[in-house]
């Protein structure tokens, strides 16, 4: 839709000064508006500039056409339609143009029917990367609306364009190089994509079923999808980097929204999927869907911190980064088996983790089917009440207890002797000596209805069989038996001096009950007294642990599945460094939702892959050994394996992603002719994507 003329057009030249001391000259076009009963400036040019202590046009200088930044590319071509429309409308009211399609409009036919606009003159095209109309509908579309205000900068005029985008721009940027080179002749145009990197991760998308389960999660919306997968991919691939960078990242790769991404288009996509909370649940089935038969579920969390002060899910408490800022906790389900992520939620910082285990269970329940089989969890969930809720659900669990718990010391004491019985060394670990002990606990529980004559709100107890498993490693047991002596040592030395033990620095404060002071009245001598007794009863625990389970399962087993759970902490390294999700840079809770299944998306991209690695270096250290001991592998053939297995032991992700990002694929078009030229790839490279069954 063309802006509508209401009034008369008048040209004329316009002067601003600037705080630098210059003036710049502005050709400028105004309509009359009846309503106001004044002119409205409607379009303006800078023309030229007149230095500090002048003041004549006659000492003005010529500008050159601005540089254009490609991230304002967009703004700067709408200005410019902007400024060919009225002025062209004032010619045609003056009688010096006639009324038909201005110049504008035919060289944006170009790109479509070079032959109809060969006596175009290419001197018109300013600078490198001057914006040129390409379709009369776009420049009709990013026209200034002829009633709007403008205050006569060339800056705020052409922000009245539409807002520059990396989808417009790299379709638009290669569409003006297209109309440039018929312009000179040379109908020429030439584009690279990183056609390594690409393969790559539209392999993990596929390989893993993601991209088929972010599409189905929003039903009606693939645009929305498109856009959480080409961030995932983004993060994936330039780990570490933030989404603000993806705008230049998204012009070489070829990604899901094939338009181009860029960082705005990623904030608005946020904010969508974090006003609708059934996206996320989707995705998490599908997830769940995946694990294989009898899955264990790993449960563990974090804390991201926030400068913002609008997030309801953020506040003071345990912070593991150790800033003193905020922080929202990301509790995050893991399948044990494919050391991939399921699901997640977030709380609030200052809820402890004893009080969220409630809410990880009822997540649990909601993607919960026949396969998943039973939950880990690590100490910091342990209490009874938590225990109580899990029996009364008969949820299988598997989830580590303090020995110094008042129910459960007793039982460790029955045990202490023979837990160092070399009949109960641990299979896999000739370290770990372990034991199980079996009794039964009553449970307390308060009761949500009235019935059996027990009325709502009344305590009662349940009493269940339990199973503790206790464990004893030596290497760790020697580890902090040397701890405790040294810094019981330094904490009698710290008394002695100063002969209060209130005085103990807050690393050796919890030495304090093993320590008595007496001071001699005649000599006033100090004497610190250790109290063996206690001593002797703390160390007995050093290198002990237990292991808690309302089942029972071989001893060795118990270890073995809570052993994966340390695997866990791996992951959110992952996602905090390469993800960006250290803290949540988001304004609102709506943005913070969807930005943290975004990210989410991403750790199942990464972990994916690394789990592929893995299954890699195995698959050639097994091709190796099989090929040599057999004789089928030998001279150039065999260090060329060698090479590629210890290139993936030195390598890391990242530096991968850098070295397949070299390979480029260039696609030049010459007048109707196309061709298309790879770089050739690397030996090993080309071994490597075979081994995981990639065709780039």
């Amino acid at each position: 839709m063309e802006p509508r003329i209401t009034g008369k057009l008048r040209r004329d030249v316009q002067k601003k000064a600037q705080k630098s001391g210059y003036t710049y000259i502005y050709d400028r076009i105004t309509m009359y508006d009846p309503e106001t009963k004044g002119y409205k400036q409607v379009a303006t040019r800078l023309i030229g500039k007149i230095p500090p202590g002048k003041s004549g046009l006659k000492d003005m200088i010529e500008t050159r056409p601005k540089r254009v930044n490609w991230r304002d590319f967009n703004r700067r071509k709408a200005a410019k339609a902007n400024w060919e429309y009225w002025l062209h409308a004032y010619e045609v009211q003056e009688g010096i143009a006639p009324e038909e399609t201005p110049a504008a409009d035919c060289q944006s036919d170009l790109p479509n029917d070079p032959a109809s606009c060969t006596s175009a003159d290419p001197s018109s095209i300013d600078g490198a990367l001057t914006p040129i109309s390409l379709s009369s509908e776009s420049c009709q579309n990013a026209t200034t609306a002829p009633g709007s205000d403008n205050t006569g900068s060339e800056s705020e005029n052409e922000g009245q364009g539409s807002a520059a985008s990396a989808a417009a721009f790299v379709q638009d940027f290669y569409d003006a190089e297209k109309v440039r080179a018929v312009l000179e002749g040379q109908n020429v145009f030439a584009r690279k994509t990183s056609y390594m990197v690409d393969a790559l991760l539209d392999w993990i998308g596929r390989a893993s079923g993601i991209d088929k389960a972010v599409v189905q999660a929003f039903p009606g919306d693939k645009g929305t999808a498109q856009k959480v997968l080409s961030m995932a991919r983004f993060w994936t691939a330039k780990q570490g980097e933030t989404i603000n960078n993806i705008d230049e990242w998204s012009i070489f790769h070829r990604l899901p929204y094939r338009d181009g991404v860029s960082s705005d288009m990623c904030y608005a996509a946020m904010n969508v999927i974090g006003l609708d909370a059934s996206v996320p649940y989707r995705f998490f089935l599908d997830r769940a869907k995946r694990c294989p038969d009898g899955a264990l579920l790993l449960v563990d969390s974090t804390t991201i911190y926030s400068y913002s002060k609008n997030l309801t899910s953020v506040d003071y408490g345990h912070n593991k980064a150790n800033n003193k800022l905020p922080v929202a906790k990301v509790f995050t389900l893991y399948c044990a088996q494919s050391r991939e992520p399921i699901s997640f939620f977030i709380e609030r910082g200052s809820v402890p983790d004893v009080s969220n285990l409630v809410d990880a269970a009822k997540q649990y329940a909601q993607i919960r089917n026949k396969q998943l089989a039973k939950l880990i969890f690590d100490g910091g969930f342990f209490s009874e009440s938590n225990l109580s809720f899990i029996s009364n659900k008969h949820y299988n669990i598997l989830m580590r207890s303090p020995i110094r718990c008042t129910w459960i010391k007793p039982e460790f004491k029955k045990i202490c002797d023979k837990l160092r019985s070399e009949d109960n060394v641990c299979e896999f670990d000739s370290d770990v000596h372990c034991e199980m002990a079996c009794f039964e606990h009553a449970f307390p529980r308060v009761r949500q209805r009235s019935r059996n004559g027990v009325a709502a709100g009344e305590k009662v107890y349940e009493t269940r069989r339990v199973y503790l498993y206790f464990f004893l490693d030596e290497n760790r047991e020697r580890e902090e038996r040397h701890v405790f002596f040294e810094q019981l040592r330094e904490a009698k030395a710290e008394v002695k001096i100063t002969g209060n033990t209130n005085c103990l620095t807050k690393e050796l404060r919890k030495y304090k009950k093993y320590l008595e002071v007496k001071r001699n009245i005649k000599t006033s001598k100090i004497s610190v007294i250790l109290n063996k007794k206690k001593i002797h009863e703390d160390i007995s625990l050093c290198g002990c642990f237990a292991l808690f389970s309302f089942k029972k399962i071989p001893n060795d087993e118990a270890l073995r599945e809570y052993r994966i759970r340390e695997k866990t902490e791996e992951s959110f390294k992952l996602d905090k460094v390469f993800n960006d999700a250290n803290s949540t840079r988001s304004h609102n809770d709506v943005s913070l939702d969807g930005r943290l299944f975004c990210q989410f998306v991403a750790l199942c991209y990464e972990e994916f892959l690394y789990q592929r690695l893995r299954d890699a270096k195995e698959e050639q250290s097994k091709k190796i050994e099989d090929g040599v001991s057999s004789g089928t592998l030998t001279g150039q053939a065999l260090e060329a394996e060698l090479g590629l297995l210890r290139w993936l032991n030195s390598t890391s992700v990242k530096k991968m992603f850098n070295q397949l990002d070299a390979y480029k694929d260039l696609e030049l078009t010459v007048g109707t002719a196309k061709t298309k030229r790879k770089d050739s790839t690397l030996n090993r490279d080309a071994m490597f994507f075979k081994l995981l069954g990639i065709k780039p």
